[in-house]
């Protein structure tokens, strides 16, 4: 691996923690809009984690470095790829794999609102498709655990 490489997955994650942070803001912003508690937890910057929780419930949204190749005129490379996993924790602590996740590049966030896809950038959390897509993710992430607190 190239330093180059090296230094494009430190600023990949780095942007990641950017994202995370003004995440964190939006749901702060929509717990206190939608008059529901949401508390979030201080976002670990070395492990690039975003813990909160919403009735009981601990979740997290976690950054995740990936790659792909690419073929510029026959020079091949490799560019990191972020993605931002929502998950939950289980009755251990321990983080259960992703239900969900979002890519994420300079643009925003990569979000998907009943068939349509934008990036969300999180600048203003008052934005009716930020703000649905974000309940979005809360109903499904809830939801899961709901089930799963049915069975036990």
């Amino acid at each position: 691996m190239q330093e180059s490489e090296l230094t494009a997955i430190s600023n990949k994650f780095t942007q990641g923690l950017e994202k995370l942070k003004r995440l964190e803001k939006c749901l702060e912003f929509l717990a206190g809009e939608m008059e529901f508690r949401l508390e979030s937890h201080q976002i670990d910057p070395v492990r690039g984690e975003l813990a909160f929780t919403f009735a009981g419930m601990r979740f997290y949204i976690r950054i995740r470095v990936t790659d792909r190749d690419v073929d510029d005129v026959g020079t091949e490379y490799r560019v990191p790829i972020g993605w931002l996993d929502w998950g939950r924790f289980d009755e251990n602590d321990q983080r259960e794999a992703p239900i969900q996740s979002n890519f994420y590049d300079d643009r925003g966030i990569l979000c998907e609102l009943e068939k349509d896809e934008f990036y969300c950038d999180f600048q203003s959390c008052s934005d009716d498709r930020v703000r649905r897509g974000i309940v979005l993710h809360l109903r499904s992430l809830v939801g899961r655990s709901i089930a799963l607190n049915n069975t036990i």
